[in-house]
């Protein structure tokens, strides 16, 4: 019985001094109290990890409802929405060039045979048929190649066209070459070549 009463006296007496180390580890200094307001050094210790890893101003650390989650859903969301703007613009733009292009095309080359050779020398109609073939055919690309690697360059000559054309304007050097690989001025004027022969018939009379 007294074994068991000094236990139990023991255990009572041992209370208050656990609440008090308990109080003097979550205030501080024994017997104070945390004033109205103040950020406990663990929770704001947290709360820092969390901006410098979000490198987000404290302001904007999200509430309870919001979570980290959500900020960054939301910012996915803003750049998805920002990329799809940029898209939609660069399409317009390539679109209203494209119609400028086909445009100035079809007035320059309006009075020009299309099934036929061309008898109008005007340069200025000869170089509007070209940019706007270029266009179409390789979107302006001199190295383009197709799909199936038939035809090449910015006109998109098949190899026999090119070979055949070539000879007939004496330039037996672009004989065998392949378009893709032709310098620029070349295969320009092999296309003005070709155009003076039979018009845009290659091409498919699209401009």
């Amino acid at each position: 019985m007294a074994t068991v009463c000094g236990c139990f006296a023991l255990s009572v007496a041992s209370g208050p001094a656990i609440a008090g180390t308990s109080a003097r580890t979550s205030a501080g200094a024994p017997g104070t109290v945390p004033a109205e307001g103040s950020t406990d050094p663990y929770v704001q210790a947290v709360v820092d990890a969390i901006t410098e890893d979000l490198r987000l101003p404290l302001a904007s650390i999200p509430g309870p409802g919001t979570g980290v989650l959500g900020v960054r859903s939301a910012q996915r969301l803003q750049a998805q929405q920002a990329a799809a703007a940029a898209d939609a613009a660069r399409q317009e733009a390539e679109r209203q060039a494209t119609a400028t292009t086909l445009s100035a095309a079809n007035r320059a080359v309006a009075a020009a045979s299309r099934n036929g050779p061309v008898t109008s020398t005007n340069g200025s109609d000869v170089e509007a048929f070209l940019a706007c073939t270029r266009w179409i055919e390789s979107r302006g690309n001199y190295a383009a190649v197709s799909p199936g690697g038939t035809y090449r360059g910015a006109y998109q000559f098949d190899q026999p066209t090119w070979d055949g054309n070539a000879a007939a304007s004496g330039r037996h050097d672009l004989v065998g070459m392949d378009p893709a690989r032709a310098a620029p001025a070349d295969q320009d004027q092999m296309a003005r070549d070709l155009y003076a022969r039979r018009g845009n018939q290659p091409w498919g009379g699209r401009c």
